[in-house]
């Protein structure tokens, strides 16, 4: 797995695990909010920026690109998880990271988090 996709992978799970942009937050923006926030970051424009402007905290390039890319993701999967039915008589269950699909196809142990 490249460098690039580890270090989105690894930004994804931060803003889960530091910042608490969990899966719960996620399902309340529904209206592009992080799509838009990720062409904040890549554009480098607060005028883009959805929420508060002292929330919009570029750094350098490359590290705003991998918090664009996280993003794009965190909205992916909450569109994901939003379209996907629940199986014939169970509720769906937790759907797995992108830290731990990484995890998994690196051959680590664990599975989704419960």
């Amino acid at each position: 797995m490249s460098r690039a996709i580890i270090d989105v992978m690894t930004e994804r799970q931060r803003q889960i695990d530091e910042e608490g942009y969990d899966l719960e937050r996620d399902k309340r923006y529904v209206l592009g909010e992080l799509s838009m926030g990720a062409v904040a970051y890549v554009v480098q424009s607060e005028w883009l920026w959805p929420w508060p402007a002292d929330c919009f905290k570029p750094k350098d390039r490359r590290r705003d690109l991998v918090r664009a890319a996280a993003m794009i993701i965190a909205d992916i999967e909450r569109m994901d998880r939003a379209q996907a039915p629940a199986p014939v008589g169970e509720q769906a269950g937790p759907r797995m990271t992108a830290t731990e699909i990484g995890r998994l196809l690196d051959g680590e142990e664990g599975g989704a988090s419960s």
